[in-house]
């Protein structure tokens, strides 16, 4: 059941209204939640033209990698070589005078600790491994990372997505509870690289209003999570930007690997709570969600990577997908590293090229040139800083 409006915008103006003002509601996840509906929009034009500049850390000092230096990539068994990731790190390695070497990251206890251990015996200069990749998430990686980056304080560390924060005591466990700047108190040696995926999911929440009549949308987050949330607020505030009469559900479920539970919570968005297009950030939990999309032929929308190509059961429905391009951010760190002003978090963004949308594919005749115009002006007035997306971080 949706919000009425009135009461919707008085919400809204308790949410946002000043510093004071308590948090937003949370959800309490389950597969049978109900669904939660969500305040009006909060994305705005600045009153002044002024670009908002993109956060940035004054790098922690090392000395700039010499001719001949090396790279090492962990990667989760089974995954190739010439995949995005490492393809992009290896020629950016090359690009900046280096070398690339790998080690491999079984499913079991303590293989993200020996994988980094044999890639630093390797001789490698900087480590990088991402917390999730398309074959697989390496759950203990950043524990593992932060232990040996602690043993380790001459060699850098990259790890792709994932945050050192003093509520996971920056992955340290005891050693890390009482930190209150994890990069620079304890792991001054690492680097996150964070993607502003709220900027994707609200392009292609724009597109999507924009080129369908909507009255309500669906979004089925993973667990509720600074991850999660910041593309499924990017996505609603895009649709509002639209048409801020457009009402939204949406719920974080328990589990990124239950697709059943995805396909259910979305089928009951789609019958009882009237949802006439479906997002999903919830990894294999959103396949299901996407499948209900296909089944009832309403529009759906993907994230992470294009789910065309590797999904074509959901093809006629998927108007676009939100993206993390792993490989332009993880190029784009390893020069910063060959530069010698990586800091401690690496921003992937539209204005970087580090997210981005799908193509259109199969929607491409249905969507209006007027709409794919309007989705390039929001483009350009996020990347320029003159738009917000409405995320403002945890």
């Amino acid at each position: 059941m949706k919000l009425a409006r009135g009461f919707a915008l008085v919400l809204a103006l308790a949410l946002i209204g000043c510093a004071t003002a308590p948090p937003a509601p949370t959800v309490t996840p389950s597969p049978a939640a109900t669904d939660t509906p969500v305040p009006p929009p909060t994305a705005t034009l600045p009153p002044t033209s002024t670009p908002i500049p993109t956060p940035t850390l004054t790098p922690t000092p090392y000395d700039t990698p010499q001719p001949g230096w090396i790279i090492g990539v962990a990667l989760p068994q089974g995954a190739s070589l010439r995949g995005a990731i490492p393809a992009a790190a290896e020629a950016a390695a090359i690009e900046g005078g280096g070398a690339i070497v790998f080690a491999e990251v079984r499913q079991d206890t303590g293989s993200s600790d020996r994988a980094l251990e044999a890639l630093v015996a390797k001789g490698s200069a900087v480590i990088y491994s991402a917390f999730y990749y398309p074959e697989a998430f390496l759950w203990d990686m950043p524990e593992a990372m932060a232990r040996a980056a602690r043993a380790h304080p001459d060699v850098r560390f990259i790890i792709g997505e994932y945050l050192y924060t003093p509520e996971n005591q920056c992955g340290l466990g005891s050693d890390g509870a009482n930190a209150k700047d994890c990069y620079a108190e304890l792991l001054p040696n690492v680097t996150t690289i964070d993607f502003a995926s709220d900027e994707s999911a609200f392009l292609a929440g724009v597109a999507v209003a924009c080129a369908i009549k909507l009255t309500t949308i669906g979004v089925v987050g993973g667990p509720e999570s600074s991850v999660v949330k910041r593309f499924t607020k990017g996505y609603i505030e895009g649709a509002y930007f639209v048409d801020d009469a457009i009402g939204a559900l949406l719920t974080f479920m328990p589990d990124f690997v239950d697709p059943a539970g995805g396909e259910a919570e979305a089928n009951k968005m789609i019958g009882a709570g009237k949802a006439e297009a479906i997002f999903v950030a919830a990894g294999p939990t959103g396949d299901g969600a996407l499948r209900a999309a296909a089944a009832a032929g309403i529009p759906a929308v993907a994230s992470d990577s294009d789910r065309y190509l590797d999904f074509p059961e959901v093809r006629p429905v998927l108007v676009t997908s939100a993206l993390k391009r792993w490989d332009v951010a993880t190029a784009q760190a390893v020069r910063a590293y060959a530069r010698g002003d990586l800091g401690a978090i690496f921003l992937a963004n539209l204005a970087n090229g580090g997210v981005d949308i799908a193509p259109y594919h199969d929607w491409d005749a249905k969507i209006s040139d007027e709409c794919k115009v309007k989705v390039e002006k929001v483009r350009d007035a996020i990347a320029s800083g003159k738009l917000k997306t409405g995320y403002e971080g945890e």
